[in-house]
């Protein structure tokens, strides 16, 4: 049976806690620990109500190396001890690896001799009795074919209760296993008051052993930022927090932060009266390495070319080529040895992480087998395949929208990793079809400045000549290239670079052109169009956008494709008779975009008209109707992730607001959209933008200065 004693991180950051202390009591048979234990204090609590239970006799704090399982064993059963009036006896077992030899070296910690007169077993039992006694087992991970062993001896002896500290699971009857997670984190994209980071966990051991490393160190508003980066690099493991804190009575946090990169060398240097695995982190995780079979060395060690995880599906493409094993039951073993978790994915699909610091070693000895460039291979190969199958996902309706929306969101960092090998190997078509493949994701989520920086990098590389003749590039690499093309230049037109769109989308229409791809041509021409709404041409939006609009519907709607471009064909013709002045026009085309999301069950396709038709009815005079479709685009957007469309429906809101007299909660609504308009980089269009900040303006003639300017700037901050 499995449970975790952390049900809710943001339950235990409640602020700054009294470290907890194992008391000197001799009669505990414990170490006493030359330093606090720093929060923890929800695990001591549950492990502890764990421990006094009748029907709990074998509990294991499994974690991987570095997590404090010890520490919170020590803890544990020192609050405990109470309850076991015979004693606590603490019996170390990493100095062995014989599993013959764990009932020797129990029966040693009671002053027992295997004389071998009688099994050592029975003597064991009939030593102990009816003794309510606390047997405490640490480092189980080495010997645990021992484990029938100590269950035997358990259902022997029913007044003894076993603690045991493991990297891996026992296996056995009886056994109750809590997994030790990592410290509290604070929240990584915000740095809120140092007493509120002073809090989390994973900060307060950093401060505390920083503060023993150097006496002057604080935590201020100035490095506060650097020390949560620095715990969320070492992903929150307690001795990875204590060795990097202790490079700071060489190192300010910003020069500990920026050396982090190539952590496992940085993080050494540990107390020598510690076993030598736990002086530095490689050691740590080189111990449970070397506790695996060949078969799971070998799964592990490409597992490591993951980044932020992968699913069961990905792991056997990309790590059984040649392995021949059955990858599951691997897997399960790995996250049986805390070197992988297990987690809930997209679609309740399981997924398997390994922390950052375990994945640097995987990659370490990777690169030593002669296997990474293989395996780097293997995983572009994989991911590849993967973005364009979503590519042709995110243009279906729902749930096949919805579902690769999520995927690609979760494998986000093995895309990124996937394209930067490629690029870096000067793989120019093979860069260019996956660049191309997350253009849509990236302009879905308005991640214009990682899109397009990119997708140029994929974009300059030489294309292979063809064959036998002097073309500058192979026949079958125009496809790829033109859209990859088409979405850097949208994605630059959206980072305000009008010459550049204008030149990669050129570019792209021509090459679409010269494919004959009808469909190419009319997304080329719907970012030409974009370009014309940007410059405030309207009239050559207009003309643009009917072009490419005729052409998606000479396809028809059973394309997925072409079906998804006519919306947006509709949508962009809205956004142009709304700059030109025409709202009726406008507010046709909108209807009718709406209308055909609706039919067609494409979530992300409603967010532009919903806001685009706000605008409409809120200047045709129909506020009621204008903010329930900005609500219904807030929400949508809200769990999409549209930073672009949060924006916009935040400042039609405030536009209402303000015409309905909450003049306050207009200007906040208008700093928060200001606030996320810089965030992601794109301001308003220009044919949103008079009526933007003539809405702005309204609300400012009637606050007074001060309160205008407080209330903006509290909508800056939400």
């Amino acid at each position: 049976m499995s449970m975790s004693p952390q049900p809710n991180r943001a339950e235990r950051q409640s602020g700054l806690v009294t470290p907890l202390l194992v008391p000197a009591r001799a009669t505990t048979g414990l170490p006493l620990p030359l330093t606090p234990l720093v929060g923890r204090e929800h695990e001591v609590a549950t492990v502890s109500s764990l421990l006094l239970r009748d029907d709990v006799r074998l509990l294991v704090l499994t974690g991987p190396g570095g997590v404090g399982k010890t520490r919170l064993a020590l803890q544990v059963a020192a609050e405990t001890s109470e309850a076991f009036p015979d004693g606590v006896v603490f019996v170390p077992l990493a100095p062995i690896r014989d599993p013959d030899l764990v009932l020797p070296t129990v029966a040693a910690a009671f002053g027992l001799r295997d004389t071998g007169a009688q099994p050592l077993r029975e003597r064991l039992a009939s030593f102990l009795g009816t003794k309510r006694l606390l047997l405490v087992l640490d480092n189980f991970e080495q010997v645990l074919p021992a484990a029938p062993e100590v269950a035997a001896l358990l259902g022997a002896c029913p007044g003894l209760t076993a603690l045991v500290t493991s990297r891996a699971v026992l296996h056995v009857s009886g056994e109750h296993d809590v997994r030790v997670l990592p410290l509290v984190l604070p929240d990584p994209s915000r740095v809120p008051s140092v007493l509120e980071v002073g809090g989390a966990e994973a900060v307060r051991l950093f401060v505390e052993r920083a503060t023993a490393a150097r006496d002057d160190f604080v935590l201020t508003e100035a490095n506060a930022a650097d020390v949560v980066a620095i715990c969320h690099r070492v992903d929150g493991l307690p001795l990875a927090i204590e060795l990097a804190a202790a490079r700071i009575a060489h190192l300010p946090p910003a020069a500990l932060r920026a050396r982090l990169d190539q952590q496992l060398a940085l993080l050494t240097g540990g107390p020598q009266d510690q076993p030598a695995r736990l002086q530095n982190m490689r050691n740590a995780i080189a111990w449970s390495f070397d506790l695996l079979s060949p078969e799971e060395q070998a799964l592990f060690l490409r597992l490591a070319v993951f980044v932020g995880g992968c699913t069961l599906e990905a792991a056997e493409a990309v790590c059984n080529e040649d392995l021949g094993i059955d990858v599951l039951d691997v897997l399960a073993s790995l996250v049986d040895a805390s070197l992988l978790r297990q987690e809930e994915g997209p679609g309740r699909e399981p997924r398997f992480v390994m922390l950052e610091t375990i994945r640097e070693f995987g990659v370490e000895r990777l690169a030593e087998s002669g296997e990474i460039e293989a395996v780097r291979h293997a995983h572009a190969s994989y991911f590849l395949a993967f973005a364009e199958s979503a590519d042709d996902g995110l243009v279906r309706p729902e749930p096949a929208h919805g579902a690769w929306r999520d995927r690609l969101s979760v494998e986000r960092d093995n895309l990124r990793a996937a394209l930067g090998w490629l690029v870096d190997q000067g793989e120019a078509e093979r860069s260019q079809r996956l660049a191309g493949a997350l253009g849509h994701f990236w302009f879905m989520f308005s991640d214009f400045r990682e899109g397009s920086e990119s997708l140029e990098r994929a974009l300059i590389l030489p294309l292979p000549a063809a064959p036998g003749g002097p073309a500058p590039q192979h026949p079958t690499a125009s496809g790829p290239r033109a859209l990859a093309l088409r979405w850097a230049g949208l994605l630059t037109l959206y980072r305000l670079d009008v010459p550049g769109a204008v030149r990669h989308l050129d570019e792209s229409l021509a090459l679409f052109r010269s494919l004959d791809d009808t469909h190419g041509i009319a997304r080329a021409l719907v970012g030409l169009g974009l370009v014309g709404i940007h410059q405030g041409d309207y009239e050559r939006a207009l003309t643009l956008h009917e072009e490419a609009l005729t052409l998606a519907r000479t396809l028809g709607d059973a394309l997925p494709g072409p079906a998804f471009l006519a919306t947006v064909c509709l949508h962009n013709l809205g956004a142009a008779a709304y700059g030109h002045g025409d709202l009726a026009r406008a507010a046709a085309y909108f209807e009718e975009a709406l209308a055909r999301v609706r039919d067609f069950g494409h979530s992300s396709l409603a967010l532009v008209a919903l806001a685009g038709l706000g605008n409409v009815t809120r200047d045709q005079g129909d506020d009621g109707r204008a903010a329930e479709l900005y609500r219904e685009g807030l929400e949508r957007s809200l769990a999409r992730g549209n930073k672009r469309i949060i924006a916009y429906t935040l400042a039609g809101l405030g536009s209402i607001a303000g015409v309905s007299g909450q003049m306050e909660q207009a200007a906040r609504l208008f700093g928060a959209a200001e606030a996320l308009h810089e965030v992601i980089g794109v301001p308003l269009l220009p044919a949103f933008r008079a009526g933007h900040e003539r809405a702005v303006s309204a609300v400012q003639a009637v606050l007074p200065e001060a309160v205008f300017t407080d209330a903006w700037a509290a909508g800056r901050a939400l």
